[in-house]
């Protein structure tokens, strides 16, 4: 995503922790000086994230319910942690339900519910 925007630092089951790339050109354009990972960033992070575990190329058919409830910052926090749990439908789309958190201090960054279906 994005030209290195993140790295992968450590994945089990349900849960993925990722390391922002503080110097990614995303972050000197949102917000020069005050850089955020932008909302759209998160879901297409959570995408990459549920392809990887589940092996399969997806897209977003849609998004039940997206909470953003605190601003991520690279400066300020260093690993985030997707906690996603994924359930296959019948028609075999994907609902995964993913908390965003930080992985020190236990501060939720976003809530999402999205259903996927095969690329």
């Amino acid at each position: 995503m994005f030209n290195n925007l993140y790295i992968i630092t450590k994945e089990e089951q349900n849960q993925t922790v990722i390391r922002l790339n503080k110097d990614n050109i995303i972050f000197k354009v949102h917000f020069e000086g005050n850089p955020i990972l932008p909302g759209a960033c998160m879901t297409e992070i959570c995408r990459e994230l549920i392809e990887r575990k589940t092996k399969r190329k997806l897209n977003i058919r849609n998004i039940k319910n997206i909470k953003f409830l605190q601003l991520i910052s690279p400066e300020e926090h260093d690993e985030i942690l997707f906690d996603i749990n994924i359930s296959e439908l019948e028609n075999k789309e994907i609902q995964a339900k993913i908390n965003i958190s930080d992985t020190s201090v236990n501060q939720i960054f976003a809530k999402i519910n999205m259903i996927l279906r095969d690329a």
